[in-house]
């Protein structure tokens, strides 16, 4: 919710433990009672509303054809079934949670970084040509341009380092438990809403709850 998402949670489990698990995540949008295609129409009427994408995140057999359907499918490798692990996009090695929004916050700094290194690289190498144009660039000035703008380059791209181990010195709370409900969602704006926003949403996301769920089995 920090980033910017809308959760909304995917289940095949009866609506009073879905309310409960819900009510531990702090999640409002709560569809329980869901089939396979079921999951799958609300993942496409998802990507309907949301002009950012839906990414889904799932670890059962029920959760493969909603993670088919999404923008980008997400996996959690440590309780997973085979089937899931390859359906999807990305599969996260273990079951915390937290390293889903850590994707999300790595995956925009670095598309930023790239952003800025292409900008910049162009932006020195349009001034060397002017310089040259106009007589006043010298072999020497353009390698040292060149080897400038290399360096600069690498370093701004090797910032993004910062941001993992800021997340691993943090006194991170034990990772999120998830109850017996099958999958999670989350759309990345407000239904209708996203076109109206200062700056483009960020992607959207689902997720799922523990293995062991009577509906992944």
């Amino acid at each position: 919710k920090d980033a910017g998402m809308e959760l909304v949670m995917l289940t095949g489990d009866m609506k009073s433990t879905a309310d409960a698990v819900g009510r531990q995540l702090d999640i409002t949008d709560i569809r329980a009672g869901l089939l396979p295609d079921d999951k799958i129409s609300h993942v496409m009427e998802l990507r309907k509303n949301c002009s950012g994408g839906v990414a889904m995140v799932g670890d059962g057999v029920n959760d493969v054809p909603a993670l088919a359907a999404a923008s980008v499918g997400v996996a959690m490798g440590a309780a997973g079934k085979a089937s899931a692990l390859e359906v999807a996009d990305v599969v996260l090695m273990d079951s915390n949670l937290e390293k889903l929004a850590l994707a999300f916050r790595l995956g925009r700094r670095v598309l930023r970084k790239v952003r800025q290194n292409i900008a910049f690289a162009v932006i020195s190498k349009l001034v060397l040509v002017a310089l040259t144009l106009q007589g006043r660039a010298s072999l020497w000035g353009a390698i040292a341009a060149d080897v400038g703008a290399m360096l600069v380059v690498t370093l701004n791209g090797t910032s993004v380092m910062s941001l993992r181990r800021a997340w691993k010195r943090q006194a991170a709370p034990p990772p999120v438990a998830m109850p017996s409900v099958p999958c999670l969602a989350a759309c990345c704006a407000p239904p209708k809403l996203a076109e109206e926003a200062a700056e483009p949403p960020p992607l959207a996301a689902a997720a799922p709850t523990a293995a062991g769920s009577p509906t992944d089995e």
